[in-house]
């Protein structure tokens, strides 16, 4: 079974803070969608933008809908449970 997620946000970035550290920042989450970076994560909605860092304004503005496999989400979420 596959679920599907909505994530949004409005993510100021401090000055000086290039856009490989962000992508570290989200390794977690861009290993979990099985991407290599923040512009290969690609909304099912055409008119959400998914993930786009604006360097002028410094954010990172998210706007994404995907799908993950069930399997993945009870590994992650069972991990999640237990540190808590």
């Amino acid at each position: 079974m596959r679920h599907e997620v909505h994530l949004h946000a409005d993510i100021p970035i401090l000055e000086g803070v290039s856009r490989r550290q962000i992508e570290q920042a989200f390794t977690p989450l861009l290993e979990y969608l099985d991407a290599d970076g923040l512009g290969d994560v690609k909304s099912l909605e055409q008119d959400e933008p998914g993930f786009k860092f604006d360097e002028k304004e410094l954010i990172l503005y998210i706007c994404w809908t995907g799908e993950v496999g069930s399997r993945a989400w009870d590994l992650t979420a069972t991990k999640r449970w237990r540190s808590t």
